[in-house]
């Protein structure tokens, strides 16, 4: 399956997926408001950061290995169970601390220790929610498209119920609550359709734990660990610094633009993710490689900087449509933000090979350096410029991280020079 393909049948999946975050965006928006989008926002980054520590670090690992272990049993099983046992014990010892620390940890994300029990419900639903999302690396390193879409479609109207009806009921508390749970309840419905796979048999996840396993998924680990931690705290220190020179009220303005990138990227994000990390895996030679890179980029960048484009000529309709008129004053930032985007999606290609071919210290490196760049650049240039800053660091970020990503990835002999394969114009 290419990749223009995987996107055309992921599209059925996002464009759900989009109509239920454009009407949770404006449920929330009414309901909450910037201030509570921003807190919101911050414990959305907390329940990441958690769950890396649960074992979803591991995830990448799990699909690659899956696709490469695809005619062999033997070696999956020790595989999943191996996954399995690490996503337990890691679970198990998360849920004891999020219970004990519950008031600090609201304290500093939340600014508001009163909201400590949101963290104790993530402690009760964190091993469902990491055994979720085990599930759905399997099913992408089996290329089941078809039960992938159906899980993200359901998991998408799920959370579109349980943050309106919780949000409306119990207001911001609510809202922090379904964030906690919701993977935790879809892992159910994973469950329920993987059970009917003939893949599926309860003997291959519990199969011995194998070291060497292990030793394979923690370079895995090692950079979707860092990648998690620098991605988020990278956005917690700039919600920080906004919340600071500006009050909760525009950092909450910042939040929604995030979501709106993230609605934008959406499609481009799941049919990569699907398609590209397990192909990648596939591949042995650096010719292929580079081929595969000049297939998808010329199809996925200037369909997205198309869709950029269209976003920022329809940003007030975009912004009255998803939030409220409290949320216009995030007009400034469009232009350099989705230009940012457009940049970042342009790395994700390099990304993916950094990830597929386990390039673990270059890969580790690089997301460091992006993230402490972009905390960096945010803070001298929204200390100078005022809030649009942030976008301006956003763009100049990933425009860096562009260049310095393909001279890392070429001095690793894994892409020639020029990334056109032979046969194409120059």
């Amino acid at each position: 399956m290419s990749i223009i393909r995987t996107t055309w049948w992921t599209g059925f999946s996002v464009g759900i997926r989009l109509l239920a975050g454009l009407s949770l965006n404006k449920i929330l928006a009414i309901l909450v408001g910037p201030g509570g989008y921003a807190t919101i926002g911050q414990f959305q980054n907390a329940v990441q950061l958690i769950f890396t520590v649960c074992g979803g670090a591991i995830n990448n690992g799990v699909t690659k290995f899956t696709a490469e272990y695809e005619s062999d049993e033997h070696r999956q099983a020790s595989l999943w169970s191996t996954a399995t046992r690490i996503i337990l014990i890691a679970s198990a010892a998360m849920a004891v601390l999020l219970t004990i620390f519950n008031r600090p940890l609201a304290a500093y994300f939340l600014r508001d220790a009163a909201l400590g029990s949101v963290f104790i419900w993530l402690a009760a639903s964190i091993t469902l929610f990491s055994l979720n999302t085990m599930l759905m690396a399997i099913l992408n390193g089996k290329k089941d498209l078809r039960t992938y879409v159906f899980v993200n479609i359901g998991g998408s109207i799920l959370i579109l119920l349980a943050m309106a009806a919780l949000t409306r009921f119990f207001g911001l508390y609510g809202a922090l609550i379904a964030v906690a749970t919701n993977q935790a309840v879809l892992f159910f419905l994973t469950l329920l359709l993987c059970r009917r796979k003939l893949w599926f048999r309860l003997c291959l996840f519990s199969a011995p734990f194998s070291r060497t396993v292990a030793l394979g998924l923690f370079g895995f680990a090692v950079m979707a660990g860092v990648s998690a931690f620098a991605n988020n705290g990278g956005q917690i220190a700039v919600r920080l610094l906004l919340v600071r020179e500006f009050g909760t009220e525009t950092a909450g303005l910042w939040d929604g633009m995030i979501k709106i990138s993230q609605l934008n990227m959406m499609l481009v994000a799941q049919a990569m993710a699907f398609y590209f990390l397990p192909r990648i895996a596939e591949l042995q030679s650096w010719e292929e490689i580079r081929a595969e890179i000049w297939q998808g980029g010329r199809f996925i960048v200037p369909l997205f900087a198309a869709a950029a484009v269209a976003a920022f000529i329809l940003r007030d309709i975009i912004i009255l449509t998803l939030f409220t008129r409290e949320f216009l004053p995030m007009e400034e930032l469009f232009a350099w933000q989705l230009a940012g985007d457009t940049v970042r999606v342009g790395s994700w290609f390099l990304a993916y090979v950094m990830i597929g071919k386990a390039m673990i210290r270059t890969y580790v490196a690089t997301e460091v350096l992006t993230n402490a760049v972009f905390v960096v650049v945010s803070h001298l240039l929204v200390t100078r410029v005022g809030f649009g800053g942030v976008a301006i660091a956003h763009f100049l970020t990933y425009a860096a991280a562009l260049v310095g990503m393909y001279v890392a990835v070429a001095r690793n002999r894994a892409l020639p020079r020029l990334i056109i394969p032979k046969g194409e114009n120059r």
